[in-house]
């Protein structure tokens, strides 16, 4: 029973610093956008927000670093 619990506790804190870094890589990439003055709408902003994928939101913020418009970060449609 123990060794039940404990790994329930594991996995829980390794889903918690999962989410940690995908909420501190998606304010990274709104704050990098914001200082940039590249404009997103809502629905990007939700996106970003929303996205669970630790390699989409690191490749985003890469682009962001050197775009010159929304379009040069997410692609056509902002994908």
């Amino acid at each position: 029973m123990r060794d039940l619990r404990e790994e329930f506790e594991r996995r829980g804190k390794l889903e918690g610093k999962l989410e940690g870094k995908l909420e501190g890589e998606a304010s990274a990439l709104l704050r990098v956008l914001a200082r940039r003055g590249i404009a997103i709408d809502d629905g990007m902003r939700a996106r970003v927000l929303a996205c669970s994928d630790a390699a989409t939101l690191e490749a985003w913020l890469d682009r962001a670093a050197t775009a010159a418009d929304a379009t040069e970060v997410f692609g056509e449609g902002g994908t």
